[in-house]
């Protein structure tokens, strides 16, 4: 617990050695204070969370000094926001980070003077010899990319443009570390490219998880905006378009101590959370689909619900935690835990790629907010709910519109788990239930809910009734679920004129399947199959649409297994067919392929 401290107001007395300012013993450095070095190109300072940052005066360059516990140590003094921090060089010539009443850190040294020097380093002196000293100053950037935060490191100053530098990407743990090594850097007109390699052996090109190329290059671009890097991963730095195919994702950089690496208190693990990606509108403060009024309970003891939205009047893709109840068009704004500003990073990418767009990155902002909630609200089970658009060859809001959209996202979200996601609930995004859809999907979740019909969304979203009973296993909590589902739409008066069909599969089960109608390229094998046995086919509201539970023994005669290995995978099934008169009864649950 924090003790409270009654605010000091401490002045800053300096004295000035020719131009240079000098911290002499007794002298203090708060917050918002800055010692300058003689040649005015540096300048250092105290953040808030105690942390000394020394800076370029140009604004390039931020270097965090990381000051160690105990020489040697690779563990951090625990400083914290709003403890009121400042550097003093005491009576007894001893450095030292304090508040009031605290002592923080020191540098273990007693000398009669502190100067930050022509080179940036800040120097501890004792007379002329040097007690304590900042390595010669690198410039230091937070960084976001491949679904991950970490650190881009430069050797040098901005200035210098340095043609190396070294990435570390964290998971949901320090301990979770990839490091790259950037090499063969060359510069233009503000903007930076260079080799992405392994940071083990950087004579190797790294391969980059979630991407398709095998040599990958970064072109980054350092702005005086909200963002102080944008830019793109690419096969190839003579591109001047986004291109499809995985074959290019995000960069987004900060400067050091704008952004932290972890979150400074994140919650208490709970039995599981879930994450509510929506398509809604923000019109003056007026959010359509009600979608932070329903459901009412997003937190219990157990249990977390976040909202993952796209706001079309601040131009941002946004995440929300909310209380329980929010009043109707209150409360919303001081809920926003994380928002990326998708406007600027497009105007910023147009320097170097004129025709990006939103929906180019969409997939690494998607990646970037999941991460974000998994820091936070670690807990035992992961879900997504996705409540928007489907399609049999694409699903969430267009979001994760094509295998090579969920292999990236999906991808970084389990490497960071360290494991699938527990459920993927798709159950009111239209045709979802699909041989593309789940083929891609089901290496990164156990479980997924989904309709192979066109589906009117219902009621059902109150999660926090299945999600807070510890007990329940994914497989129970999503039996339930579907029975809800039922009910919902029973009673709805719009609902209940659409034939609705809701399939839990087991996505561990699939692989099986897979196998035995052409593996990888099960999609096209069948389709060729199809081509000679059009009768499979059926109409759908104006469309040809084959079945996959009646078509694959039809297609697949030798695969005498397949009744056996499908209900191992299709574990339960709701449906009204019983209360409306289906126009056909051949839809079993997953869509094989549709025409026209």
């Amino acid at each position: 617990m924090k003790s409270t401290i009654k605010t000091i107001l401490i002045f800053l007395s300096l004295v000035l050695i020719g131009q240079a300012q000098t911290m002499n013993k007794g002298k203090i450095l708060n917050q918002g204070d800055k010692l300058y070095s003689a040649n005015n190109s540096f300048f250092l300072s105290i953040n808030a969370d105690g942390n000394l940052i020394i800076t370029e005066t140009n604004g390039n360059s931020w270097v965090a000094l990381e000051l160690k516990k105990a020489p040697g140590s690779n563990n951090l003094y625990p400083l914290k926001k709003g403890e009121n921090y400042y550097l003093i060089l005491q009576t007894d010539g001893h450095l030292c980070i304090r508040t009031a009443n605290m002592f923080k850190w020191g540098d273990s040294q007693f000398g009669d003077r502190v100067v930050l020097e022509n080179d940036g380093r800040l120097v501890h002196y004792n007379g002329s010899k040097v007690l304590w000293s900042t390595p010669l100053p690198t410039s230091k950037f937070v960084i976001e990319m491949l679904g991950r935060r970490g650190t881009l490191e430069f050797p040098g100053l901005i200035s210098a443009q340095p043609s190396t530098a070294s990435i570390k990407l964290y998971g949901l743990k320090a301990t979770d570390m990839k490091v790259y090594a950037v090499t063969n850097g060359t510069w233009s007109n503000n903007v930076f490219s260079a080799q992405l390699m392994q940071g083990e052996n950087p004579a190797v090109a790294a391969v980059l998880p979630g991407l398709n190329a095998n040599q990958n290059k970064l072109k980054i671009k350092f702005t005086t905006g909200t963002y102080k890097i944008v830019g793109v991963i690419t096969p190839s730095l003579n591109y001047t378009q986004w291109l499809g195919g995985g074959a290019y994702s995000l960069v987004l950089g900060y400067n050091w101590g704008e952004k932290n690496l972890f979150p400074e208190n994140p919650s208490q693990e709970v039995f599981s959370t879930i994450i509510r990606t929506q398509e809604a509108s923000n019109n003056n403060g007026a959010w359509n689909y009600s979608w932070y009024a329903t459901p009412q309970i997003t937190n219990t003891t157990t249990y977390k619900e976040l909202s993952l939205l796209w706001d079309g009047l601040n131009n941002e893709f946004a995440l929300y935690a909310l209380t329980n109840n929010p009043a109707r068009n209150s409360q919303v704004a001081g809920n926003k835990i994380a928002a990326y500003n998708y406007n600027e990073i497009t105007t910023q990418l147009s320097a170097f790629l004129p025709n990006a767009s939103y929906f180019d990155f969409k997939v690494e902002l998607t990646a970037l907010l999941i991460s974000e909630t998994m820091k936070r609200y670690p807990s035992q089970l992961f879900v997504i709910k996705s409540t928007g658009h489907g399609f049999p060859f694409g699903i969430m809001n267009d979001i994760l519109s094509d295998t090579v959209d969920i292999k990236r996202c999906l991808t970084w979200v389990k490497d960071q788990r360290g494991k699938s996601i527990d459920l993927l609930d798709f159950s009111t995004n239209c045709n979802s239930g699909s041989l593309f859809n789940i083929q891609a999907l089901a290496p990164y979740t156990d479980y997924l809910l989904a309709s192979d019909l066109t589906r009117y969304p219902t009621n059902t979203d109150d999660y926090s009734t299945y999600f807070s009973d510890k007990t329940k296993t994914v497989s129970e909590i999503g039996g339930n679920m579907m029975v809800k589902e039922l009910e919902y739409a029973r009673n709805c008066p719009v609902c209940s004129t659409f034939r609705l069909q809701i399939t839990l599969f087991d996505c561990k089960q699939f692989s099986t399947i897979l196998q035995n109608i052409g593996g990888t390229n099960a999609l096209a094998v069948c389709k060729k199959k199809l081509a000679t046995t059009p009768t499979l086919y059926y109409t759908d509201d104006n469309k040809l649409q084959s079945d996959f539970k009646t078509s694959i023994p039809v297609l697949f005669p030798a695969y005498t297994l397949f009744q056996q290995h499908w209900a191992s995978f299709a574990i339960r099934q709701v449906n009204n067919r019983t209360i409306l008169d289906w126009r056909t009864d051949l839809s079993q649950g997953m869509i094989l392929d549709r025409q026209n």
